[in-house]
């Protein structure tokens, strides 16, 4: 289990890539760590200020790469994500970026474009497991990110 002290007291996004450095792609990853490391990055959040709608923009482009990859993969098409769903996904990055200068202020913003730029690469997405992977895992900072909102 990953110690909740050690990650709180150092920065989030340097012990989730030292996790995710042997973990790709991500479906390698173990979901417990993942939930844990999504409750320490929702909590953070949500202490600085992110609002959910910053946060739930990002989750609906990777939730629709979902589903058309699932919609692929019925037909009959080959495991690897095709490379339009993947540009979908890499095209994610500049427009963190962007978010990014546009909120100079908001650390978390920050933070969490720097996770999401963990994740979005090839190496960490090859199918549609690493997808669904990278939506629980997301959805699980939207979900510790409003509980500890709502606190």
């Amino acid at each position: 289990m990953v110690d909740t002290v050690s990650i709180n007291e150092k920065d989030i996004v340097k012990e989730f890539n030292g996790y995710l450095k042997d973990k790709k792609p991500l479906s390698r990853a173990e979901p417990a760590k993942l939930i844990h490391f999504a409750q320490c990055i929702g909590g953070e959040f949500s202490d600085n200020d992110l609002k959910s709608t910053q946060i739930r923009r990002f989750y609906n482009v990777i939730k629709d790469c979902e589903t058309k990859e699932k919609i692929r993969l019925d037909e009959g098409q080959d495991k690897k994500i095709s490379e339009e769903t993947m540009a979908e996904l890499l095209f994610l990055k500049p427009y963190l970026t962007y978010v990014c200068k546009k909120n100079t202020n908001n650390k978390s913003i920050e933070k969490l474009s720097a996770i999401l730029d963990l994740l979005l690469c090839k190496e960490m997405l090859e199918t549609l497991d690493d997808i669904k992977y990278l939506v629980h895992f997301y959805g699980a900072i939207i979900a510790y990110h409003k509980k500890t909102d709502i606190v």
